[in-house]
């Protein structure tokens, strides 16, 4: 339903996604496709789609507010009536902790490192940050006609951003910096 031949930032979600393509991860469809832009929350306003570039940026915000969306029960659609301040209201309102904006995010990359820290010690690895060959074809026609992600571009440039080694692994200081030390040792030794 999602084609990331259309929109470049949703497949770079799908190809780092935790449990593979999954659209409940992130907020990429909103943002990408202009519905919610979440300025204060550092999101640039009209991304084109059918491009891979600035999507790693883009993605590990979509991530990191997204997250917390999810495991908060909060639907993704409901999310996108609110600005990035009020999800962050929402939280420190029904829970009582002084939660800002800020807090939402860290909250995001944490649950994320987490993930991949996890899956990695299960065996995931850059190997399996790809998308399948299928939707590396371009379509002859149609609004997407000719138009694959750059996998290369989006995976070197999100790893930088994510904070992640050679092989897909959170870097140690990335999850000490996160509050995850026992999950830095057990990945780093």
């Amino acid at each position: 339903m999602h084609d990331p031949r259309g929109f470049h930032g949703a497949g770079l979600a799908y190809i780092t996604s935790i449990r593979g393509a999954c659209h409940l991860m992130h907020l990429a469809f909103p943002v990408e496709q202009g519905i919610t832009t979440y300025p204060e929350a550092g999101f640039q306003e009209n991304y084109i789609g059918q491009t891979s570039e600035g999507k790693a940026e883009m993605i590990k915000l979509c991530e990191d507010l997204g997250l917390p969306c999810n495991s908060l029960v909060i639907c993704e659609f409901v999310a996108w009536t609110y600005s990035a301040n009020e999800l962050a209201e929402i939280v420190r309102v029904t829970t009582g902790f002084d939660f800002a904006l800020k807090d939402l995010l860290a909250c995001g990359e944490r649950t994320w490192l987490l993930k991949r820290g996890l899956g990695n010690m299960m065996g995931v690895s850059k190997k399996d940050d790809r998308l399948p060959k299928r939707i590396l074809t371009p379509l002859k026609e149609g609004a997407a006609a000719g138009s694959v992600p750059d996998v290369e571009k989006l995976l070197r440039e999100y790893y930088e951003v994510r904070g992640l080694d050679e092989d897909g692994k959170p870097k140690k200081e990335v999850l000490i910096q996160a509050g995850l030390k026992d999950l830095a040792k057990k990945l780093h030794g």
